[in-house]
């Protein structure tokens, strides 16, 4: 319902209702990655790095959140995270798409 939503013009409510739901249920990786896409639309990467971190600690083999994890960070500029998540990715998972792009997009020059 929270990301429902958030996706028919009722942004605020629906972040707002997925804030609590994560409070309620902090291991909800679902509610998390709706909290992380909604701040990515939003341009707040801040907020966005934060529960994509979250995540992270508690999905440890999650491959796509890595990735878009990466990218916020070289969006950031924060050049040591970027290397530090393509080498996390690169320990586990040499195989699937995101993978792949994390190791096109993720090297740095």
């Amino acid at each position: 319902t929270a990301s429902y939503l958030a996706q028919n013009g009722y942004l605020s409510e629906g972040i707002e209702y997925l804030k609590k739901l994560s409070v309620e249920d902090p291991r909800n990786l679902d509610t998390r990655t709706y909290l992380a896409e909604f701040s990515e639309r939003t341009q707040q990467l801040d907020a966005a790095i934060s529960y994509r971190e979250k995540i992270a600690q508690l999905d440890t083999l999650n491959t796509r959140n890595y990735l878009q994890l990466g990218r916020e960070y070289k969006s950031k500029g924060d050049i040591i995270k970027v290397k530090a998540i393509l080498e996390k990715i690169n320990s586990f998972d040499r195989v699937s798409q995101e993978s792949k792009s994390a190791n096109t997009e993720l090297i740095l020059p």
